[in-house]
């Protein structure tokens, strides 16, 4: 089970790395449920210093979908990266 969550965990720390170096009219990237994956997995080995981990690479994300970062009362991880692509894409 370590292995899978860490697998799907990198895929996604991957998958945020090629974005981050995608033009912005090449952004067909998926995040599906790793973002909960991952999300756990870093609460899991760094407890709540996940949080501004968490925050930081939102904050990059909505920074390279060109979106604002708004921050919300009870939003986790996985709804911030969720909301932050639609918010792109309706956009787009």
């Amino acid at each position: 089970m370590v292995q899978v969550l860490g697998e799907t965990a990198a895929n996604f720390i991957i998958e945020l790395t090629v974005f981050k170096t995608l033009k912005k009219d090449e952004t067909r990237i998926s995040f599906g449920g790793d973002a909960k994956i991952f999300a756990d997995a870093l609460q899991g080995i760094l407890g709540a210093g996940s949080v501004p981990i968490e925050r930081a690479i939102v904050e990059q994300l909505c920074s390279k979908l060109g979106v604002k970062f708004e921050e919300k009362t009870g939003y986790t991880f996985s709804k911030y990266i969720r909301e932050s692509k639609e918010r792109f894409e309706e956009k787009s």
